[in-house]
């Protein structure tokens, strides 16, 4: 009996050890599912906003939201006029820090899907990075609470940049967004 028992858990010790050494998923499937995480959109509208912080080149926010808008209608991605509104926080606003904000009830309605186009300048508008990230609305599963999540970005940093350069950066880098958003909701999009 005892040699039967060994035996018994021999072989199954030996069965975990082969099952362990195979992944549940490959890789492929990780990346899609992660791919589509990041950038699946059901080719709903996309909000996009467009900011820049004071900077010695020139630019400003209607510059780079024009870009970002003529590429997407290039493309085909018809996205909706966002709704910004004061950011509510009292203290904030009594202090005269004017923040802006998608409302995140007025894009759970419209989409879950931002878009967001920037330039920052630091060291004196020496130093400058671009970014174009993608924040998809999430809803905690504990809480119920619903917010934004930053799943998606590319970006760079530069010294000494000039405007033509930083909009080309910019253009390229919005171009980049395109490319791999199409791929990824291409079923959904045809």
């Amino acid at each position: 009996m005892n040699r039967l028992i060994a035996a018994s858990l021999l072989l199954l010790a030996a069965t975990s050890v082969q099952g362990a050494d195979e992944p549940q998923f490959s890789e492929a499937e990780l990346e899609a599912s992660g791919e589509a995480f990041s950038l699946f959109n059901d080719c709903r509208p996309i909000f996009m906003q467009a900011s820049v912080s004071e900077n010695n080149f020139g630019l400003a926010e209607e510059r780079i939201r024009t870009l970002a808008e003529s590429h997407l209608r290039v493309a085909g991605l018809m996205f909706p006029s966002p709704v910004f509104h004061p950011h509510p926080d009292p203290v904030q606003a009594a202090a005269g820090v004017e923040l802006i904000y998608v409302d995140p009830e007025e894009m759970r309605r419209r989409s879950r899907f931002l878009l967001y186009v920037s330039v920052d300048t630091f060291e004196d508008g020496r130093a400058y990075r671009t970014s174009v990230t993608v924040s998809k609305g999430v809803t905690d599963s504990i809480s119920g609470i619903y917010g934004l999540a930053q799943t998606w970005s590319v970006g760079s940093y530069g010294l000494n940049g000039t405007a033509g350069g930083i909009l080309q950066t910019i253009s390229e880098q919005i171009d980049e967004f395109i490319n791999e958003y199409l791929r990824v909701n291409k079923s959904a999009c045809d």
